[in-house]
């Protein structure tokens, strides 16, 4: 068999690597051996942690592909996919990719952004490098791991185990190793249970999709259902504070006036919620003392004050940074002062105890009361009893663990928040490296506050090569990699919207979470006009070429007199089509919102659900709204105070 999976029959494998031949730069006879690992790299995630459902588009997709009547429409040649010439092939792709049926554009998606992502990040069988890195002036992973213990014992399982603590905690991540340390310093046996793995600076060897595999939710493959958003979620010890970017940006004061007047949050309006911000800054170390700008940065900057608009410089939580640009791999020089390095550290100091690669399966409830969780470890059943259960399994997880237990409040897994990313490029006539430097040190916040509280703000985003490529428009093999040969010259500005309205978190039949989200017409207007923004400081800040954020857009040159307004005029016309306009995520919140009223939320202001006494939610997504900036200060704080409420009930 071709697949070594197992997922695709050798006729599907074999339209898999023709699919490859034809997006990526590698001819149709160059390197079959190449055109083959490709492919199993790409079918290799979906196989491992797709859902059934996704497995089963994915080999419908492919099946389609070579319908004869379907290319007949598409290319008019009535001949299979594989039997077409590459003219023809990428006439096919292109077709899908504009076509009006959606299931056909987010098709296309998912094949462009596997195979091209692999194609560029991979690390080849033979060399341990890759043929492209040369060309985009790429280094690759700039130094080896370093040699360092690993101070935390995480608790081994090796059979079928019954334990007891007085809390356990589901979660590491910014809000459970918060909670975790706060509990374990006042005494309490805590235990906290984090479905990845353990990984430290030994483990952290910049190759991005390796990294991706390793660190991230489900392989760094997850999106929405329909495949109209990406999103990039830490899965691992310490979860998203291990593989983010370290901005380190405080929850702005009206949105804490706004969780106090609308959500019923009152202690966030007040000294209780800044002395948890104070707390949590404090301990991670957030300053602005090693925030210098990149190049990317620079640009940012020097396009801002063109065109007199507001920016700052953005604190992040780190000591000693070497400023290499490989932070979302996870710092090889332990730098970041995550939650890994900072509280869970501290509460395995003062006792408490952590599990690995543990999947909750439900929390146990007897007469409304929490009372632990039935967990499995590599295959052991462990059946942990607690008084107290809290759960911080981040914005998509938490809420699929809250319905697999029983809960029935129908706000769970509603109200989630993605502050859609969009992102523009620009392309300079000097070097920019956007894998090197401070992830990001500047915000642009001018238009933070449009619209009584919610608008958009504007940073640059770190572009290793596998996420550039997924990034950039396809239109064509030859006019994709000539957009890849100028990556080192390349800025990206991504356009970040608070959220307004909001999608929602579900369970497939194996209580899975699947995400649907689609943009509502309030937020896509301030997307847009961050998108139209962004371009302008492009252009201000001198790129000679500048590319919007449509996949059916071509890239203007304003130095060869393209019009920079004429443009951006476009970018209200087409609107946000689903899978034309790619959107990210790296901030999921609100799922299991805090908040006054049972009916609206299901959880109290103090963190504890409504439905089951002692079951605390303390991640993000328990933030009653959107925060507006990079959350996981919020998160921290809220987690902060929540654990001083969980101290009283003990």
């Amino acid at each position: 068999m071709l697949d070594s999976t197992g997922l695709l029959s050798d006729d599907q494998f074999h339209t898999l690597k023709t699919i490859c031949q034809t997006l990526t730069p590698l001819r149709k006879n160059d390197d079959a051996n190449s055109i083959h690992e490709i492919a199993s790299l790409v079918v290799a995630p979906v196989a491992a942690v797709g859902s059934e459902q996704d497995q089963r588009d994915f080999r419908k997709a492919l099946t389609f592909f070579e319908s004869r009547l379907l290319n007949l429409f598409l290319a008019g040649k009535f001949q299979g996919f594989s039997d077409l010439s590459n003219p023809a092939r990428e006439q096919v792709l292109r077709a899908w990719a504009t076509s009006r049926f959606g299931k056909l554009r987010s098709g296309f998606q998912t094949f462009k952004r596997l195979v091209l992502s692999r194609c560029y990040a991979r690390l080849e069988e033979t060399s341990g490098t890759n043929a492209h890195w040369s060309a985009i002036q790429y280094p690759g992973p700039v130094t080896a791991p370093n040699d360092v213990a690993k101070p935390i014992e995480p608790l081994s399982i090796t059979k079928e185990s019954v334990v007891d603590a007085d809390v356990v905690v589901i979660g590491s991540g910014a809000g459970g190793g918060v909670v975790t340390s706060e509990l374990a310093a006042a005494g309490y046996k805590v235990m906290v249970v984090e479905k990845g793995g353990y990984h430290n600076e030994a483990d952290f060897d910049g190759a991005e999709l390796r990294s991706l595999q390793r660190l991230y939710e489900k392989r760094g493959i997850l999106t929405t259902r329909d495949v109209s958003v990406v999103l990039l979620a830490g899965s691992t010890l310490g979860g998203g504070t291990t593989i983010n970017w370290t901005t380190s940006l405080r929850t702005p004061d009206y949105v804490l006036q706004e969780w106090a007047d609308q959500w019923g949050i009152n202690a966030a309006a007040g000294a209780e919620w800044q002395k948890s911000l104070d707390a949590v800054c404090a301990r991670s170390h957030v300053t602005a003392e090693e925030s210098a700008p990149n190049r990317q940065d620079q640009k940012l900057i020097a396009g801002c004050n063109q065109l007199h608009l507001d920016w700052r410089v953005i604190p992040r939580n780190v000591m000693g940074c070497k400023d290499c640009g490989y932070c979302c791999f996870g710092c090889q020089f332990g730098a970041k002062q995550g939650v890994m390095k900072t509280y869970l550290q501290d509460a395995f100091d003062h006792g408490a105890q952590i599990i690995v690669d543990c999947h909750v399966d439900r929390i146990t409830i007897r007469n409304g009361t929490a009372t632990g969780v039935e967990a499995t470890v590599k295959g052991h059943r462990l059946n942990i009893r607690s008084k107290m259960v809290v759960a911080a399994g981040g914005s998509i997880h938490t809420p699929a663990i809250l319905k697999r237990s029983g809960l029935q409040n129908p706000n769970i897994g509603r109200h989630l928040h993605l502050h859609p990313v969009a992102a523009v490029h620009g392309i300079y006539d000097e070097v920019i490296a956007p894998w090197t430097g401070t992830m990001q040190s500047v915000v642009c916040d001018k238009f933070a506050n449009l619209d009584r509280g919610y608008g958009f703000v504007i940073e640059v985003a770190p572009a290793h090569p596998g996420i550039l490529a997924f990034a950039l428009p396809w239109r064509s093999r030859q006019a994709h990699h000539e957009l890849m040969r100028q990556a080192a010259h390349m800025a990206t500005f991504i356009v970040i919207p608070r959220d307004r309205d909001s999608g929602t978190v579900s369970c497939d039949g194996r209580g899975r979470p699947v995400l649907d989200y689609t943009i509502s017409a309030y937020d896509a207007r301030h997307l847009i006009e961050g998108a139209q923004t962004a371009v302008r400081i492009h252009a201000a800040a001198g790129a000679h070429t500048i590319g919007g954020p449509y996949q059916n857009l071509p890239e203007i040159s304003p130095r060869a007199g393209d019009n920079v307004e004429t443009f951006v005029r476009r970018f209200p016309q087409l609107g946000v089509i689903k899978n034309d306009l790619t959107l990210f995520s790296a901030h999921q919140m609100s799922s299991c919102r805090m908040g006054g009223n049972y009916r609206s939320s299901p959880v109290n202001p103090d963190g504890e659900t409504y439905e089951v006494r002692n079951l605390f939610v303390a991640d993000g997504s328990a933030l009653p709204s959107a925060t507006g900036v990079n959350p996981m200060i919020s998160i921290m704080a809220l987690a902060h105070r929540n654990a001083q409420v969980m101290k009283t009930r003990l």
